[in-house]
């Protein structure tokens, strides 16, 4: 059953995240946690303890990898019903190595490269959530036909009057710093929510740092911007009013925007949404 108010009869708020699920193999064989920056955030806005649907939309094959991710995703509390399943597909996969450089990557050629273009109708069933999430990761792994489609879809939804939430983070790997700046930089226009730490806003303005960055999202016409460095200081502001809060925790970007992105859908005010978020363990 989904959640919501059973007295009303109302459906609980949805949020939709948009990206990647890669099979995780550690030393110990296959993990049941998938990885990947979109999953990870679905299953940390579905760990919140509030009453929000959370669903991912994402591309896997139709293979016994991709069964068990769509398992473990259902077992976290995310939704499966924009989850595609492709068949002769296969999935991404991570392998930890346990090597201080990060887990190494498969990604040529898997489903997830095939998410889009898809079906008008999966188009407007997403259109039908309260707030989507993506990103930096979603946006790089996609065709050019493929960010032809999410940015018109987050562009039709924010016209909407409705909430657009993008993660920045580093993706060398997967694309040129260029084409980043170049497709990141649209993608921006069509937002109304970002994270970033300090640093990954450096890809996007350059020899704009700090406080100066974070002005020229607002110009663009996003709302809220929260962004961390590595001391653990993290930053809310909406334009005219800006928040600073400490962690007393290492900050996992994922696991922050998705609790923040859970808790604001409730109906939290952004500063409590991001203590809350801070907060949770």
């Amino acid at each position: 059953m989904n959640p919501g108010d059973k007295a009303t009869g109302t459906p609980a708020p949805r949020l939709a995240v948009i990206g990647e699920t890669m099979i995780n193999i550690g030393e110990s064989g296959i993990q049941t946690r998938p990885a990947g920056d979109s999953a990870q955030l679905a299953i940390a806005a579905a760990g919140t303890g509030e009453s929000v649907q959370v669903c991912l939309a994402t591309a896997l094959g139709d293979d016994p990898l991709s069964d068990s991710a769509v398992r473990a995703l259902g077992d976290a509390g995310v939704q499966t019903t924009f989850i595609q399943r492709l068949p002769g597909e296969l999935p991404a996969i991570a392998v930890d190595s346990g090597a201080s450089t990060g887990p190494m990557t498969w990604r040529s050629g898997t489903a997830i490269r095939r998410m889009f273009p898809v079906h008008r109708g999966y188009l407007r069933e997403l259109t039908t959530c309260d707030s989507i999430a993506l990103t930096a990761t979603s946006i790089a792994l996609l065709t050019d036909a493929g960010r032809k489609t999410l940015l018109q879809l987050i562009r039709d939804f924010r016209n909407k009057g409705k909430r657009v939430a993008l993660l920045l983070g580093p993706c060398p790997t997967l694309w040129s710093e260029s084409e980043s700046i170049r497709e990141l930089d649209r993608c921006l226009s069509a937002c109304s929510i970002v994270f970033a730490h300090r640093r990954d806003l450096d890809t996007v303005f350059g020899a704009l740092a700090g406080d100066a960055a974070i002005d020229a999202l607002h110009s663009r016409g996003i709302t809220e911007v929260v962004t961390w460095n590595s001391l653990g200081q993290v930053l809310i502001s909406n334009g005219q009013h800006r928040t600073a809060f400490i962690s007393l925790h290492p900050i996992n970007r994922t696991v922050l925007a998705g609790r923040y992105l859970g808790h604001q859908l409730a109906g939290h005010e952004a500063e409590t949404a991001l203590e809350y978020a801070l907060a949770d363990e």
